[in-house]
This record gives C-alpha cells, sequence and structure tokens, in this order.
C-alpha cells in the first residue's frame, strides 16, 4: 500500500481523551480545532488536523514554502480486542481538499500489493487528493489502542485562504462503518473571497457589486478585458461593495489581496446588468419612435469559485 495512504490502517479509539502534540511552528489549526474529533459509532474518528511548514519560512504566507498535512485516524470497532474482516471487493477512500493557496507536492501513484490495490488522484490545482483501497483478498483488521498519523506534502503557492477538509467514505464489505468528515480553520489562514450578487442600479447608472472577504483586503473588481472597473478595502465586518458601471463587459474578475498576496479570482458572470431606469426609458421611447418593440431581460447572476 502506498507509504501515504498510512492512515488506512485500522485502530481502535481507545476511551479517554485524546492527546495532541505540541504545536510547534504550525501554520495552522487554532487550538480549539486541534482537539476537534469526529467518530462514527464503531470507533472510526478523525482529529488533530496540522499544518506544519518547512522550508524555507516559517509560515506558508511566503509562496513556494513546503510542509506537511498531517491528522489521526482511528479505524477500528468499540469493543477492545475485537476485530472486522474486509471482503473481496471491499472499498476503502478518502478524499482531502486543502484551502487556496496550498497544493499536494508528493507523489500520488497506483500501487498493488497481494491482498490490494491503491489508487490515487490529484485534481488539476493540485488541491484536491482522492484515494482507494480496494481488497482483493479478505483482509482481517485487529484492534489496537494507538491511532495512526496520515502524513502528505504540501507547497504554498499564494495567499493562504479557507478550511482543510478531511473525508472518509463510508468503507465497503465490511462492518457499518459511516462516512466521516472533519474540518478546521488554519491559523493565518484568511477569510475567503465570496461575491454574493449584484444589487439594483442606482441614479447614476451604477450596480452595487457585493460580497465579504477578509477585513482590511483590497478587493478589486475587473472586467472582461482585465480593465479596472474598481477597488474596496473591505470593511471590519467583512463585507464590501464595488460599483459597477451599466454595460460593463462579462465576466467580471474580483480578487483579493492581503498585504503583498493576491488570491486566486473569482469569476462573476453577468448575462446583462441592470438597466438604469432613466436608460431604459429612453430606450423604450426610441424604440416607439421607430414603430418597433424591445423585450428587455432580467438580469442572470452565476458566481463561479
Amino acid at each position: 500500500m502506498n507509504s501515504s495512504s498510512a492512515g488506512h490502517g485500522r485502530k481502535l479509539l481507545a476511551g479517554g481523551a485524546l492527546a495532541l502534540a505540541t504545536a510547534g511552528l504550525t501554520f495552522g489549526i487554532a487550538g480549539a480545532a486541534n482537539a476537534a474529533v469526529t467518530t462514527d459509532s464503531d470507533g472510526r474518528a478523525l482529529s488533530d488536523i496540522r499544518l506544519t511548514p518547512k522550508a524555507p519560512a516559517t509560515d506558508f504566507s511566503v509562496p513556494g514554502t513546503t510542509g506537511t498535512l498531517t491528522f489521526e485516524q482511528w479505524d477500528g470497532v468499540t469493543s477492545p480486542g475485537s476485530t472486522f474482516t474486509y471482503q473481496v471487493g471491499g472499498e476503502d477512500s478518502r478524499t482531502i481538499t486543502l484551502p487556496e493557496g496550498l497544493v499536494f507536492s508528493g507523489s500520488c501513484k497506483d500501487s498493488e500489493t497481494a491482498s490490494t490495490k491503491y489508487y490515487c488522484t490529484v485534481s488539476e490545482d493540485g488541491r484536491t487528493r482522492t484515494s482507494r483501497t480496494v481488497y482483493t483478498q479478505p483482509v482481517t483488521i485487529p484492534a489496537t489502542t494507538a491511532p495512526s498519523t496520515a502524513s502528505y506534502p504540501v507547497t504554498s503557492t499564494g495567499l493562504v485562504s479557507g478550511a482543510v477538509t478531511v473525508s472518509l467514505a463510508a468503507p465497503t464489505g465490511t462492518t457499518s462503518h459511516g462516512p466521516l468528515t472533519l474540518s478546521a480553520i488554519p491559523v493565518g489562514s484568511v477569510a475567503p473571497l465570496v461575491v454574493s450578487g449584484a444589487g439594483q442600479a442606482d441614479g447614476s447608472g451604477s450596480v452595487p457589486l457585493t460580497g465579504t472577504a477578509e477585513p482590511g483586503a483590497t478587493v478589486t473588481v475587473k472586467d472582461a478585458a482585465g480593465d479596472l472597473v474598481g477597488t474596496k478595502i473591505v470593511g471590519v465586518d467583512g463585507a464590501w461593495s464595488v460599483p459597477v458601471p451599466s454595460g460593463t463587459s462579462s465576466p467580471l474578475s474580483i480578487t483579493q489581496t492581503v498585504g503583498a498576496l493576491t488570491g486566486s479570482p473569482v469569476t462573476f458572470d453577468v448575462a446583462a446588468l441592470p438597466v438604469w431606469p432613466g436608460l431604459a426609458a429612453a430606450g423604450a421611447l426610441l424604440v416607439a419612435g421607430f414603430g418597433g418593440s424591445r423585450l428587455i431581460r432580467r438580469t442572470r447572476n452565476t458566481t463561479h469559485a
């Protein structure tokens, strides 16, 4: 089995408190989040997600910094000394999603042992890693009292925004384990950029584009040609609003900048920006003067992260 799939080893969730390792230079999970545990009725559990930078910086705010994502996993049954068995064709899979600004940097290769086949893929943007273990022979899992630690190398690419999410699918071909998901927001991770939508046109013909982002960040809006539409400093409540003139070419590209780092753009597609009431009235008179008719479509907004 691939070495990165150490978490696939089956362990018993021992009774009592879960010991947490010293944070050290961990970029990454706030103390409360470190203590978070999610578990099912059979004792399978996830805990203690950590992102630890190694070089060249002591945090991931410097692009190119390498580090490690780790988390604890208990897989087992509730009764000490018990075992469970994966039958032929049984499957165990997991999906890990990194926040924006971090990508997986280790190998992700398929492999095979005498009793399992291991499959691994990483998304095109490098942020989502999916692995799957298929059992080709019956495998009995003994219960133990210690968790296994899953470890994955990661690299920063820019502004880190959002949460780490680890999801274990409900395995097949064994006991009734349910799916598990645990998320944690890294310390230093900024609030994600969200575009809420476009409001009604004001008296000047501009449409307010609104959303949320990291307080104090600079939000920049550009049109389809890459020309600047406007900027806004995000308020202490995380809200921002940038006026977009009627007729601005779509899709819009919106980014947030914190310090010297700018996050990935969010696009906002506008089928037809709201028409300024005064312009709409003038247009209607012009069309009527030519004896024609015109259907003015309502605005349809779609956001894409």
